[in-house]
């Protein structure tokens, strides 16, 4: 049986891994921005759809967004 410092430890174990495996929208766009230009347009768009997953949206990201769904 697991105790409450066990529990607790627990807790920030799996809320310290998900903090690192979070994404980073700036590192995404800029990626996004380079499969673009290389006419990849069906990754660019999925990491477009990732930044707006993340809540980190702009005008410019929705923008792309539209132009790879076009190009597709």
């Amino acid at each position: 049986m697991l105790t409450r410092s066990k529990l607790f430890l627990l807790f920030f174990l799996f809320t310290g891994l998900s903090v690192v495996v979070k994404a980073d929208p700036l590192a995404d766009f800029n990626k996004a921005k380079e499969y673009y230009q290389k006419s990849d347009y069906e990754n660019a768009a999925r990491l477009y759809e990732s930044i707006v997953k993340s809540g980190m949206v702009s005008a410019e990201v929705y923008y792309n967004l539209g132009n790879c769904y076009f190009k597709t």
